[in-house]
């Protein structure tokens, strides 16, 4: 799965979730974020940063409450399009020959990190709405 399908799937989770979660149908939001991730998993086309982020999101999401596990799956996807941005815009930049030397760790990289893992993908429990509301786009804190 190339980048840009990557990127309009998780998006299209988050439309499609989002709207439920706003209208107190958490569990309707919860099973579309479960859907997609499991969906993106089976197509077994993933790099490997991504699939690692999602087992842990769908393993840590199944013993939580309904909330708290949607927040463990929006805080995966979060993750997984800041790194596909990350990745498209250095591609974008290694096209026009102004690429840097390096680039940010990727998230496999990071994963090696237990305390940054525990931030990456914990960090929905922390972080948690009280009260909120779920925007497709960005999260009111």
């Amino acid at each position: 799965m190339d980048l840009e399908d990557l990127r309009r799937t998780v998006r299209l989770a988050l439309q499609t979730g989002a709207p439920f979660y706003n209208a107190d149908k958490v569990l309707r939001c919860l099973d579309i974020y479960l859907t997609s991730a499991r969906t993106l998993l089976s197509l077994g086309k993933l790099q490997y940063e991504h699939k690692v982020i999602l087992e842990d999101a769908i393993r840590k999401a199944e013993p939580l409450n309904e909330c708290d596990a949607v927040w463990t799956l929006r805080s995966a996807f979060d993750v997984i399009l800041a790194d596909v941005e990350k990745r498209r815009q250095h591609q974008r930049l290694k096209r026009s020959g102004r690429a840097a030397m390096s680039i940010a760790p990727s998230p496999v990289q990071l994963k090696r990190s237990s305390s940054v893992r525990k931030t990456l993908l914990e960090s929905a429990a922390d972080n948690s709405p009280k009260p909120g509301q779920l925007y497709y786009g960005h999260t009111q804190w």
